[in-house]
């Protein structure tokens, strides 16, 4: 019994060591000097084990959290290549900086407290920042991403100006440390400028100010997919149409209504293919990590789908060159019936107490009656003649009125396609606005 007591007793002994470790481990956030101060002067063989587990702690805590988060950790941290350089990029250039400095400013292991001074900065900074990136990425909330940058910008200004706090004894020393890191730190940045302007990166790449953001990159990897949005314009179109219905109005029959419409079908079987790849693509769930993206790209969805009915609606239209033609023929059925009407003979149709029938004889009341009999037909005759001039009339003004209904119609579709062409547009334009206005807030 008292063995297993004794067993109890060594495992909360080794949790009550954890935790004072953990809570000696605090003490950097609260007393970073002395912290530092104190690890720089043990010996290195302690001071590169005490090191090491800090980093297993803060890795440890990464790990957890990449686990919580792991659906889009697999795109925020492992496909965004520019968290790396808080990790490798600035370490190696910032230790050799600061050992520079301390040894100009003849301050004893300067490299030691060099490497042992960035490697504790960038191991406990690093972790609050890098879970304000997890957050940010989890929440798609950019209040995140805007303390993920202001962390990191605090991170170096921490390496740049509390080296001389920690190291310098004397104010010549502190002055010695401090203007050279800032000029090394300057002469840094010029290289990697010259660099980067020798060898710039190619467009596609999208710059860094995207690689800092997850979401910003898939929404304009995302947007690079969306060909049709730059390349198809509705309004050459519809010039194209006006043009040719203003030809066929002045000079009928010089257009094949037959070929411009086989010829408009097979520029929209392909155009409609077009479509239908791309709204495959961005009604696909696979396709974004990120619902805001999902949100922004259900715009472009809607000019996808204003794009199919502006296409038939496109197409429909050339039933105008079909009434010009039913048009044209009515308009010379009517100049006949016009020609016939001029021709028609003369009647007159008598009232029945005008006919006299009372004086005549029989024979007379015969012919009499048998001559109005054919005026009377003569008058129907005439009066079928102006009925069918009428309906010829109203076909004319039928025919124009479905022209004129039918172009009104597809100026309609034209007006929808833009419209949903523009709220895509202006949800870009506000997006990179404020993507720009962010990094030049954060300078990230």
């Amino acid at each position: 019994m008292s063995d297993s007591f004794e067993k109890i007793i060594k495992v909360f002994k080794h949790y009550d060591y954890f935790f004072n470790w953990l809570s000696h481990a605090s003490k950097f956030y609260v007393q970073p000097k002395a912290f530092i101060d104190e690890l720089i002067s043990e010996n290195l063989k302690s001071g590169i084990k005490k090191i090491l587990e800090y980093f297993l702690l803060v890795e440890a805590i990464i790990l957890i959290l990449a686990a919580t988060f792991i659906d889009k950790i697999q795109f925020g941290l492992f496909k965004i290549p520019a968290l790396l350089i808080l990790d490798i990029g600035l370490a190696l250039p910032l230790i050799t900086i600061v050992a520079i400095s301390l040894r100009l400013a003849q301050i004893s292991n300067p490299i030691k407290k060099s490497i042992f001074y960035v490697l504790l900065l960038k191991i406990f900074y690093l972790l609050p920042i890098q879970i304000f990136f997890f957050v940010f990425i989890f929440s798609e909330n950019y209040v995140f991403y805007i303390l993920f940058g202001a962390g990191t910008e605090l991170f170096l200004l921490a390496l740049l100006f509390y080296v001389p706090v920690v190291f310098a004894k004397g104010i010549k020393q502190y002055l010695i440390v401090q203007i050279v890191v800032i000029i090394l730190f300057i002469l840094l940045i010029l290289t990697f400028s010259l660099a980067g302007a020798i060898n710039p990166a190619r467009e596609e790449a999208n710059s860094l100010t995207s690689s800092f953001d997850p979401i910003f990159y898939e929404f304009v990897t995302l947007k690079n997919k969306a060909k049709l949005l730059d390349e198809y314009n509705p309004k050459t179109e519809i010039d194209k149409l006006e043009k040719l219905i203003k030809q066929d109005e002045e000079r009928p029959n010089e257009i094949n209504a037959d070929r411009l419409r086989e010829d408009q079908k097979y520029k929209n079987e392909i155009l409609l293919k077009r479509v239908e790849a791309e709204i495959a693509i961005f009604s696909n769930e696979d396709s974004y990590y990120f619902g805001s993206n999902r949100r922004r790209f259900e715009k472009y969805l809607d000019f996808l789908g204003e794009i199919i009915k502006y296409t038939t609606k496109y197409y429909e239209s050339f039933e105008v060159f079909d009434m010009n033609r039913a048009i044209e023929k009515t308009k010379k059925e009517l100049e006949a019936i016009k020609a016939e009407i001029e021709k028609y003979p003369k009647f007159k149709i008598a009232e029945d107490n005008d006919m006299g029938l009372a004086l005549m004889n029989e024979n007379e009341k015969i012919k009499r009656l048998s001559e109005e009999i054919k005026q009377r037909e003569m008058a129907m005759g005439y009066e079928e003649l102006l009925s069918k001039k009428g309906r010829v009339e109203i076909s004319i003004l039928e025919n124009k009125y479905k022209i004129q209904e039918t172009i009104s119609g597809i100026y309609e579709q034209q007006t929808r396609l833009y419209e949903s062409m523009t709220k895509f547009t202006e949800e870009i334009m506000n997006y990179y606005k404020f993507v720009l206005a962010m990094r030049t807030l954060i300078f990230i």
